[in-house]
């Protein structure tokens, strides 16, 4: 029913430059079944670092939290025009975003991108061999940095900073779902927001 809505609405709106239409079309219908990935990652080591009172402070993790040796979920998910990202455990969930995409390069490129900009700003970029996420709002900053390491083994590193606190997590990581070359065959194809006259 919802892709009938936005067919309809392309049909009947006289402000859509009709150049792009077809382009926009060919390429929704491409992308019409979601796209599901999903990593198993163990915590190799963490770090907590905090100031209090002026005073330094280290720990190995935060009261019933994820612990070394602990397993986390990486969730990446893709439905039309963004991708959805989750890195948790039954302990903690440590993001939860959607991001639109960004026009794709075409058909030679080997890495694809999504951004939002509102009150916080995202962007995610994801090629064969590199996964990259950063995260800000109100003086929290998330990053989440991937590298594959041998086939579907990937290797990650975890920063949060809040405050006057940071986390430092190590992962390794095996893909329980690769979609990684699925994804980004899609979304190199992406021709970006439909036009429409203002």
């Amino acid at each position: 029913m919802k892709t009938l809505f936005t067919f309809i609405f392309i049909i009947i709106s006289p402000n859509i430059f009709a150049s792009n239409i077809k382009e926009w079309n060919k390429w929704m219908h491409e992308s019409r079944n979601p796209i599901d990935g999903e990593m198993k990652c163990k915590i190799t080591d963490q770090i907590v670092l905090e100031v209090k009172d002026g005073k330094p402070a280290r720990f190995t993790g935060i009261t019933n939290g994820p612990k070394i040796g602990d397993t986390l979920n990486f969730n990446y998910s893709s439905y039309n025009e963004s991708i959805g990202l989750i890195l948790k455990n039954q302990k903690k969930e440590y993001f939860n975003y959607e991001i639109p995409a960004v026009k794709g390069f075409g058909i030679k490129s080997k890495s694809i991108r999504f951004e939002k900009n509102t009150l916080s700003k995202q962007s995610f970029y994801m090629d064969e061999d590199m996964i990259g996420l950063d995260f800000s709002f109100m003086g929290l900053n998330n990053h989440f940095n991937m590298k594959r390491y041998y086939k579907t083994d990937w290797e990650g590193v975890f920063t949060q900073i809040y405050k006057t606190q940071t986390i430092i997590i190590t992962l390794d990581c095996r893909h329980k779902t690769d979609k990684i070359e699925e994804m980004i065959n899609l979304y190199k194809k992406y021709p970006g927001k439909l036009k429409i006259k203002k």
